[in-house]
């Protein structure tokens, strides 16, 4: 499962380019009001937010017209646990009733490599009191320094924030705290397969956008059960039911492993037979070492010789067994592919054409 789950980070890298080449449009039409969702202008933003590269990232956004002002954390070693996220910050001017004001764009990358053990780590307080998830947070508020000062640079300007996946979440709570420093009016926020983000619901948040398909497990963490939500708007597109319920399966078995917070922390399951075990391994030291894999930090085998030590009575037997299953088959259907920003692209065209 750790090989598959390799091929994840491959074929989003590789959907990313691809998608990237799509020719993007040659004048830029914003939504009337930043609380209209237009599908046409999402996906602009999906396009936008598929460079993965820094320097594919700026020609993408240079192609469109913006002069790059800033690119941070694209040198992040593959081993680097730490709760930030690459970010480019590039502006250009538009025209909007008549007149000329400049536009300040905000993308915020998807996964990379050491990116994933962030991932996992939702709650580095392991507080059940949390009311957000902190890796994001603490994400979003490195790129929020930094583009605060950007914004205050400029004289009335009108503010896009983009991201797919890790990236995704990180724009969520961005517009989030833009919101909360600026007129929403002016910011608007598109993001894409979007985990969830915080617990609590946050009011006047009309103005972000969160592309959602159904049958993507990535918009599913952390768990609902724990009260992890999104803030803003979900838009949710066509998925594939009986997908939706086998990853309903899986979920379902997380959470009998960790039914809250401070469980998936600190309840050690037994590897060697049911129950727990004081050399067992926590829930999310077990996310750590599938995250060990996706980012190649560690040696196949010895990865490999982990997850063959589950006992088939081992509570942690009926997530890997359901996870294994979710990522075995290369159907149409696969879950991994669900997350892919083409796949993204394929659904918004569906969404436009039913709507």
């Amino acid at each position: 499962m750790i090989k598959r789950a390799r091929r994840i980070l491959c074929l989003i890298i590789i959907s990313l380019m691809m998608i990237s080449n799509v020719a993007l449009a040659d004048e830029l039409a914003l939504p009337s009001s930043s609380a209209d969702f237009s599908a046409d202008f999402a996906k602009y933003m999906l396009m936008l937010a598929t460079g993965h590269t820094q320097d594919k990232t700026a020609a993408v956004l240079q192609g469109e017209g913006f002069d790059i002002l800033v690119q941070n954390n694209y040198d992040k070693s593959d081993n680097d646990p730490s709760h930030t996220c690459a970010y480019t910050i590039g502006v250009r001017n538009v025209q909007i009733n008549g007149g000329t004001r400049p536009l300040i764009l905000c993308v915020v990358r998807g996964t990379n490599a050491g990116e994933w053990y962030s991932n996992f780590d939702f709650a580095p307080s392991h507080s059940g009191e949390t009311s957000f998830a902190e890796n994001f947070l603490f994400a979003a508020n490195d790129v929020f320094l930094t583009l605060t000062n950007v914004i205050d640079a400029y004289d009335s300007p009108i503010v896009l924030v983009t991201g797919h996946s890790r990236g995704a979440a990180c724009a969520n709570l961005l517009g989030v705290l833009l919101n909360a420093r600026y007129n929403s009016d002016d910011v608007y926020v598109y993001t894409f397969a979007t985990p969830n983000t915080l617990r609590e619901h946050i009011d006047d948040c009309d103005n972000i956008f969160n592309v959602i398909n159904p049958c993507d497990l990535v918009t599913m963490m952390p768990l609902g059960d724990w009260g992890y939500m999104r803030a803003g708007h979900d838009v949710i597109l066509s998925g594939d039911t009986e997908l939706s319920e086998n990853e309903t399966n899986a979920l379902s078995a997380l959470v009998r492993l960790a039914p809250d917070i401070p469980a998936y922390y600190s309840i050690r399951h037994s590897l060697t037979g049911p129950g727990e075990s004081d050399d067992g391994m926590t829930t999310f030291e077990m996310m750590l070492m599938l995250a060990s894999g996706i980012s190649k930090d560690t040696d196949a085998n010895v990865e490999t010789e982990q997850s063959n030590a589950i006992a088939a009575d081992s509570d942690f037997s009926e997530l890997m067994n359901l996870l294994g299953k979710l990522s075995g088959s290369w159907s149409e259907n696969d879950v991994l592919k669900q997350h892919l920003p083409q796949t993204y692209l394929d659904l918004l065209n569906q969404y436009n054409a039913e709507g």
